[in-house]
């Protein structure tokens, strides 16, 4: 693996951009070696399908000798609106890979945006927006046709497992019409606090004018108004709150244990009445389970839960589902080449199931290749299991594995013996992966379904068909690497 050489000026140029038009964009493709020809024709032939099915985009192939002449190619070209990348960045990829990699790419160069592709510094700074957010088209959707007025939605996955950027997305794109506010509420510290964020994020972002009108109308009264003026006769209007447990958690953190149960409910039922009365579906997004919190954590009898909470969907994030593709566009991006074994390696080792784990192996990777200029292949596995070994990023998922196992004796026993055969190399079943919870962890088979239930919503594991199946080898392989 070694980083883009961009000495050469021979290749293809693909300008996007009406030739009437003062704006425009392009790739250009530098065609460095001998096998890099090869690799072209196939760029081309991709551009071809994926130009026969666009809508409209206009693109013109140049043959390039000089790239300090752009401008004669198209006037509304100059070096900041083209990108110069290898071939051979698109080599060994199937092509219904490949052309997707191109429609994503070329429809942000037919809008003349500035970045083409996803970078891993950038996924890595903030939650992922515009270019950086990618493969969770199913799960916008799939939460768009979830919530509803009157009900609530709980969605759950651990941190730094995409939460936040799908939250902030979903506002942005307002699928099907869905008037959308997201508001982090975890640093309040009391429900004033908690009702000015919320008031901000829904429209009314000066913040001493809401403390005013709290201190005077009280915090209920002006979350109400402010719901009720949110809210679209036209459109489906939605409130996001992210990790509203670590709110409670702080907000009842120095009362009486005996209050708590109360003070909680009345938040809840505020909230919940709130909305209802405003004609907005309400979302609770968190990294901490919110019932396991409200029952296991304050001692709420699930029979006393409010109704609300108890009629919720729950929607688990499910493990992000994306292709070699957009892996392939991560490197791009970040002007990292794949040569020889290369992308053999990483489509059997790497994958997105969860994101931050492997772009963070992939910026460390990027840091040595800018450092040294090249990583050898038989270098990737050891680097790999280096950083797997002193990461951090599954600490949240092991934070849940943990707080079940206090309540649950059986249950990390149970995990365990479900990993272990689901790192076989034959595929499970669920019908196995039941057997294997009753037998080898001693589980009734309630408790095996609930074990087996707790997995799917928490670890990077999903269904498919009649198999269990892991859903991030990243995943997989550090918990070898650290559990044996």
């Amino acid at each position: 693996m070694r980083a883009r050489d961009i000495s050469t000026h021979n290749g293809r140029l693909l300008v996007c951009g009406r030739h009437d038009d003062s704006r425009a964009a392009g790739l250009l493709f530098l065609v460095a070696r001998y096998a890099d020809v090869a690799t072209m024709g196939t760029i081309t032939d991709a551009v071809a399908r994926v130009h026969t099915a666009s809508r409209g985009w206009t693109l013109d192939w140049v043959d390039v000798t000089d790239d300090g002449e752009l401008s004669t190619f198209h006037p509304g070209l100059h070096s900041s609106t083209v990108l110069r990348v290898e071939a051979a960045e698109f080599a060994d990829l199937a092509p219904g890979d490949l052309d997707a990699l191109l429609i994503a790419a070329l429809a942000r160069a037919d809008r003349c945006e500035a970045v083409l592709f996803p970078e891993i510094g950038a996924a890595l700074g903030a939650s992922a927006e515009g270019v950086q957010f990618v493969g969770r088209e199913a799960e916008i959707a799939t939460l768009a046709a979830t919530i509803r007025p009157g009900v609530m939605t709980l969605l759950e996955a651990p941190r730094r497992t995409g939460k936040t950027s799908l939250l902030r997305e979903f506002m942005r794109r307002g699928p099907d019409g869905i008037h959308a506010a997201y508001v982090d509420v975890e640093s309040a510290f009391d429900w004033d606090e908690a009702v000015a964020a919320i008031v901000a994020s829904v429209g009314q972002p000066d913040r001493p004018a809401v403390r005013l009108a709290i201190a005077r109308e009280g915090a209920d009264a002006v979350l109400l108004q402010a719901l009720q003026r949110f809210h679209s006769a036209e459109h489906r209007s939605a409130l996001c709150i992210d990790e509203l447990v670590y709110f409670l958690r702080t907000m009842t953190s120095e009362m009486a244990v005996d209050v708590r149960p109360s003070a909680i409910r009345a938040v809840l039922g505020t909230l919940a009445g709130a909305c209802s009365d405003a004609g907005i579906c309400l979302v609770f997004a968190g990294s901490l389970d919110l019932v396991e919190y409200l029952t296991d954590e304050v001692g709420i009898d699930a029979a006393d839960l409010p109704a609300s909470i108890r009629d919720a969907v729950r929607y688990p994030l499910p493990a992000l589902e994306a292709t070699p593709q957009h892996l392939r566009a991560f490197l791009i991006g970040t002007g990292i080449v794949p040569e020889g074994g290369d992308a053999a390696w990483l489509r059997e080792n790497i994958d997105l199931g969860m994101p931050l784990a492997t772009l963070q192996f992939l910026e460390q990777l990027a840091a040595r290749v800018r450092a040294t200029g090249a990583v050898a292949t038989a270098a990737l596995g050891p680097a790999l299991d280096e950083f797997l070994r002193t990461t951090t990023v599954f600490r949240d998922v092991m934070d849940r594995f943990q707080q079940r196992g206090q309540s649950v004796p059986e249950f990390r026993r149970a995990v365990a013996a479900f990993m272990t055969r689901l790192l076989a190399p034959d595929p499970m079943t669920t019908e196995r992966a039941l057997e294997v919870l009753e037998s080898h962890a001693q589980q009734s088979e309630p408790a095996a379904r609930e074990t087996l239930r707790w997995v799917l919503e928490n670890l990077p594991v999903r269904v498919v068909g009649v198999h269990v199946v892991l859903a991030s080898k990243v995943f997989g392989r550090w918990w070898l690497t650290v559990h044996g």
